[in-house]
């Protein structure tokens, strides 16, 4: 069966040298298959055209009238931060090759006599790794949001034993009503209460939605205690199962700046582990503390501990010595991410049979 014809790959070219736009144009268009390659002096005009529709690779003068190369750079990051990009110059360094690379260049290339003859080998690398770069962080994502499937469901187990109780209430004060209409103080007293358990659900069930959708983060200033207490909320049908004890402490002043979703994130990883190694008669103790410029969290817990010869590997993507049905290896990893993007650290201690503790360190808003 004959495969259809695929679309020629889309390369622009910004350089401000007629000769070398046409050497590279050429170059390029005598590939098989041959690339589509469109060219331009201006920066201006190239940013326009970038925005005109999906291209697959920029070639970027490094040594144009406008301005440079390593600054066009900065502002590619900025405005198109998932295209591919090559330096091209016709004076070559090892301090520009490595400025050029650090501010997101793919690779770098000198106009030397011979660069028509490399220049279809270096693209050819730099868009294979672009599309190899691309499916990695798919397959992350992927991965990211089974680990987080796993996890809601057991906090759905949980959610389900929240909410019954309050829905046991409801439903008493409304078989009870009928005979009660004429008891002002019984409505007003039962009216109240069921209005509390009613807005009780409705928080509960916002925080599941919140944790379980895939949002982009959105930094706010929050309290890591109120952060900590809800993560352990949502997992106390979990350590009820398992007759394990969560205990939550938390003293002064405790703003960050982070994404709440996130950092539940980061927390329920991170409680889940703990609830996890523990057996029936365990407790999991979780404290937050102000320490100078920084929120101090500790994550204790009483279980089977870590053996010394893993302890390297906890933050390592997929490391699991738990159950298929329990995860896939990513709630420290995840957590770890977390923790760092938001200029914080997180380090881990453990003994076998003496329980592990996980320390985390974010700053003060």
């Amino acid at each position: 069966m004959t495969q259809p014809p695929q679309d020629p790959i889309r390369i622009l070219v910004i350089d401000d040298e007629l000769d070398h736009r046409e050497i590279m144009r050429k170059s390029l268009e005598s590939c098989t298959p041959p690339y589509h390659v469109e060219t331009t002096g201006s920066v201006t005009e190239g940013f326009r055209r970038l925005a005109e529709g999906p291209c697959s690779l920029l070639l970027l003068d490094y040594n144009l009238h406008e301005t440079d190369g390593l600054s066009v750079l900065s502002d590619l990051a900025e405005r198109f931060p998932r295209l591919p990009t090559i330096l091209v110059t016709g004076g070559g360094s090892e301090a520009v090759a490595a400025k050029a690379i650090k501010s997101g260049a793919y690779d770098y290339v000198v106009k030397d006599p011979n660069y028509a003859v490399l220049l279809p080998l270096v693209v050819r690398d730099a868009l294979e790794r672009h599309r190899l770069g691309e499916e990695n962080q798919r397959l992350q994502e992927e991965i990211r949001r089974k680990e987080r499937l796993v996890t809601v469901n057991i906090l759905s187990a949980g959610m389900a034993h929240n909410i019954r109780n309050p829905l046991v209430m409801i439903q008493t004060f409304l078989e009870m009503l009928p005979t009660q209409l004429h008891d002002p103080e019984f409505i007003q007293q039962y009216r109240d209460a069921a209005l509390s358990e009613v807005k009780r659900i409705t928080g509960l069930l916002d925080q599941l939605m919140s944790y379980a959708r895939a949002d982009a983060p959105r930094a706010e200033q929050l309290d890591v205690g109120e952060a900590l207490r809800v993560a352990s909320s949502f997992l106390a049908h979990e350590s009820e199962l398992r007759g394990v004890q969560i205990r939550v402490r938390t003293e002064g002043n405790l703003s960050i700046r982070a994404d709440f979703q996130e950092l539940m994130e980061a927390f329920t990883g991170v409680l889940l582990n703990a609830l996890q190694a523990c057996k029936s008669g365990g407790e999991v103790r979780t404290e937050a503390r102000e320490d100078g410029t920084r929120v101090r969290i500790t994550i204790e817990d009483t279980g089977v501990g870590i053996p010394e010869d893993y302890l390297p590997h906890v933050f390592d993507p997929f490391f699991t010595t738990r159950e298929p049905n329990e995860g896939v290896g990513l709630g420290l990893t995840i957590a770890r991410a977390i923790v760092e993007q938001n200029g914080g650290r997180i380090s881990i201690e453990s003994l076998p049979d003496a329980g592990t503790r996980v320390a985390i360190e974010l700053p003060r808003a």
